[in-house]
């Protein structure tokens, strides 16, 4: 049975550029796929997701619509939210890529419409249908200028006051005609000053603690920084060069940051490590990673630096071990043994990977590049 006055309701994502790399088509997907997340997680009004639709969430509910201030709030909160946390990726990203470094320059808009709805099951799954589905869908290709409102359709708003506050203000009205589709007249609310309530104060991160006599090693790289770093960070491949470690456990499946925590499940027990800092230093890189709840050892962390040399890299590791009590102190020169042969270890693993990436790489440059030549030699 038809209902004549759904809510059909839209917050869509856009500002990524067209990625070719994969570093920065993964990024690009997890990035969406968190903001994709937060936004059906702030949903207070009760909906019911019909669909993700690439960046975008097409939400209805087949109730009476709320009101137009239940339905602003409601914009008020995902957008304040999706800023706040693009704010935060943006401070505490360690990956330079494409996707990463412009994350804070995506942007939100709302669509809200009503009409009379349809359920058509597909797939098992009951989803809204109609013209009016349609026209929700097309509305968000529109004449507004700008990148960040809200659009409230007359057949929404029904005539009552739209009520306005300090950070959502009225812009303009307009009117939209789409083949096989009936005129629909809308309202553009100018959302831009509630950026004025993302701003958060960055705390600063406390100095580690160093230890009197750092593990130190190091190793040269046939491979640029740039794929060093990535190879380095990226926690899914770690136990492809990390000796102990037999997989890695995560409770997400976000892009590696400030904070990221990740277990190493080793042969014997596990470890949690967690990242403390990372992006460019100078004409390469630096990260930075410590291990949790080492036995006796208050404080363990790796700081990695990873400088161009040549046609490749260098990478070196200092190894901070920071005993806690009498016993961590007394265990200490057994500790550093075991660590410095790990680090070892893992850092001709790490060479050994990307090396072979790198070649892959190169011959693939290589073989485009003849393909190239070929085809502008062809007579």
């Amino acid at each position: 049975m038809p209902n004549n006055h759904a809510l059909l309701f839209l917050p869509d994502i856009s500002g990524f550029t067209r990625f070719v790399e994969r570093t920065d088509i993964d990024h690009g997907q997890h990035i969406i796929s968190e903001l994709i997340e937060l936004l059906i997680d702030e949903d207070r009004l009760g909906l019911t997701v019909a669909e993700v639709e690439g960046d975008a969430v097409f939400f209805y509910s087949d109730r009476s619509p709320p009101t137009v201030d239940a339905l602003l709030e409601q914009c008020q909160r995902m957008f304040v939210r999706f800023h706040r946390h693009l704010h935060r990726y943006s401070t505490h990203r360690i990956c330079d890529c494409g996707a990463c470094s412009t994350a804070e320059r995506l942007t939100l808009k709302f669509v809200a419409h009503a009409g009379a709805i349809r359920m058509i099951t597909v797939g098992g799954r009951s989803k809204p249908y109609g013209a009016e589905v349609i026209m929700a869908h097309r509305l968000l290709k529109n004449k507004v200028a700008g990148h960040e409102y809200i659009l409230l359709t007359d057949a929404l708003v029904q005539g009552h006051p739209i009520p306005l506050n300090d950070g959502i203000t009225r812009s303009a009205e307009g009117l939209e005609e789409y083949e096989d589709l009936p005129a629909v007249r809308y309202h553009v609310l100018d959302i831009s000053k509630l950026h004025e309530l993302v701003e958060e104060a960055d705390q600063a991160a406390e100095p580690l603690p160093k230890a009197a006599d750092p593990i130190v090693r190091s190793i040269n790289i046939d491979a640029s920084p740039v794929l060093v770093f990535r190879a380095l960070t990226d926690i899914e491949r770690r136990s492809e060069w990390d000796p102990v470690a037999t997989r890695i456990e995560r409770t997400d499946q976000y892009v590696n940051r400030r904070g990221s925590r990740h277990t190493c499940v080793l042969p014997v027990g596990q470890v949690v490590q967690e990242t403390v800092s990372g992006g460019r230093a100078g004409e390469g890189f630096e990260f930075v990673e410590r291990t949790l709840k080492v036995p006796f050892i208050s404080m363990a962390y790796t700081q990695y630096v990873i400088a161009p040399e040549g046609t490749g890299s260098r990478l070196a590791s200092t190894t901070h071990l920071v005993p806690g009590s009498i016993m961590g102190r007394l265990m200490l020169g057994f500790a550093e043994r075991r660590m410095g042969k790990w680090q070892s270890a893992a850092l001709q693993h790490l060479k050994t990977l990307v090396e072979k990436e790198s070649s892959r790489s190169d011959q693939g440059t290589t073989t485009t590049n003849q393909i190239v030549t070929n085809v502008l030699t062809e007579p």
